[in-house]
Order: C-alpha cells, then sequence, then structure tokens
C-alpha cells in the first residue's frame, strides 16, 4: 500500500490524471464516481463493502451492486421520500443525518465497510473537518473513502462574480443549500487535515459541464491565456488553473 504523503501543488499535480478531462454526464448515478470506484477495485484487489453517506434514492448504490463492483451497499439521507425509494428497490438505507451515522454508530459496524462515499455531501456540512476526523477515527485502516466535490472556481461562478452578481441557483456550483465551498487545493487540504492521504493508484478525476469542456480544449494549448469572466479578466497561468475554471466538481479518493 502506498503511503507517500505529498504536499500542495505538488501533490496535486503528481495526482491529477489530465486522461481523464470528459464531459459531465448527467446521470442518476454519476458516472466518474462509478468510474473512481471501479478503479480503487481494481488497483486495491478488495472486496468492496460500501456506506455512502447522502445516497438520496439510492442510484449509485444499485449501479455498483448491479456492475458487481461491490459486493455490499448501505448508505444514509435525510430525505424520507429517497429513502422510502431506495428501501423499495432492495437497498440497506436509514433516513438520519451524516452526522448522526458517524456519531452513533459503533465502531464495530463501521468495520464492516472499507468505502465511504460522499458524492456531492461535504458542501452541505456544518462542520466537515470535525465530521470526517470523527469517521477517521472509527473506520479500520486501509479504508477508502471517495468524495465528490463542486469546485468554487468554476467558470459559471467567475461570471456571477465578474458581474458583482452572486447568484444562488437550486443545485450546482452555487446551489442554495451549500455551506462551505472548495478549491481543488482546499479539497486535498480537507481530507489531509482529517487523516486521509491520497494514493497515487487512483488519480483526482475532474467533471466537466459542456461549456467547460469547450473553454477547456480551447484554451489548454494556449497557457498562459486571458479569460473574460463578467467585467472581470483573468490570467489563467498554468493547466492546473485551468482545470479549476473549467471543471464543475473533483472526484478524489483517499485511504486511511
Amino acid at each position: 500500500m502506498a503511503t507517500d504523503r505529498l504536499k500542495g501543488d505538488q501533490l496535486i499535480v503528481r495526482w491529477l490524471d489530465n486522461s481523464l478531462t470528459r464531459p459531465y454526464a448527467a446521470e442518476h448515478a454519476n458516472p466518474n464516481v462509478v468510474r473512481i470506484i471501479q478503479q480503487i477495485k481494481n488497483s486495491s484487489h478488495q472486496m468492496l463493502k460500501c456506506y455512502e453517506f447522502g445516497c438520496g434514492a439510492g442510484a449509485l448504490g444499485q449501479a455498483l451492486l448491479r456492475t458487481q463492483i461491490v459486493e455490499r451497499f448501505a448508505g444514509c439521507d435525510t430525505s424520507q421520500e429517497a429513502c422510502q425509494l431506495a428501501q423499495n428497490n432492495g437497498l440497506d438505507v436509514e433516513n438520519t443525518t451524516c452526522e448522526v451515522v458517524v456519531s452513533s454508530m459503533p465502531r464495530a459496524s463501521f468495520q464492516d465497510f472499507n468505502l465511504f462515499v460522499y458524492a456531492d455531501v461535504l458542501e452541505h456540512l456544518v462542520d466537515p473537518w470535525v465530521h470526517l476526523k470523527e469517521l477517521n477515527n472509527k473506520i479500520t485502516p486501509g479504508s477508502w473513502i471517495v468524495v465528490s466535490i463542486p469546485c468554487f472556481f468554476h467558470h459559471s461562478n467567475l461570471s456571477s462574480i465578474g458581474r458583482m452578481d452572486f447568484e444562488y441557483e437550486e443545485w450546482g456550483v452555487m446551489d442554495i443549500t451549500h455551506l462551505r465551498h472548495y478549491g481543488l487545493k482546499n479539497i486535498v487540504s480537507l481530507l489531509k487535515l482529517t487523516g486521509f492521504y491520497i494514493s497515487e493508484e487512483i488519480p483526482i478525476m475532474p467533471s466537466f459541464d459542456p461549456e467547460g469542456i469547450q473553454l477547456y480544449n480551447e484554451s489548454k494549448e494556449r497557457l498562459p491565456v486571458q479569460l473574460k469572466f463578467g467585467d472581470m479578466e483573468m490570467t489563467i497561468r498554468d493547466h492546473q488553473h485551468l482545470l479549476q475554471v473549467c471543471a464543475y466538481q473533483f472526484i478524489v479518493a483517499a485511504r486511511k
């Protein structure tokens, strides 16, 4: 098992998989989350037992079980309606919050799982640092965590800032229910500070919306490039910065 613990820019440049730049696909189960969990299975040769925080109606769980990427799935969600749908499909899902699960579930129960997923969830938590530290204290060494988190520096958000009009939305990067905002460095820092490390086995994966992938393809060979967002101009000097402007979210796998 890799134990390399690089820091900051060195970590991101070394672990970002540039070959995985593809348009974001709006499916019920995020296909890039499925992909990264498949990579975990392939690289670790483990039988994966997954617990998903904020699992909704269980679309990801159904996809992982159907394709036999995981052998067991359980989860929680705050929506009673979503949990009922998941339970109707035979999934082991409870109607509660992430915080309640981590604080109340016995350590022995956590050790029944070796993969924990937060797909667009951590940005909704009041204190994700405390939450992830508590999770880390309960799970088995070598367990995986997969997070997908919107990128605050996405071009749509920069355009709002450039217009001096900080628009909230029903969903997306500026979802009105988001309590925390992250760039790529902040995502990496969140995981490191809570006791997880990002292994070279599984590269960081960006996801793109159609406008983002178009901007990426138009700009990647012209760096540094001057881009305009509303009335604001920015010089995008390197590939890492361009990815954060173009990627809707980043998906990161880490280990305890």
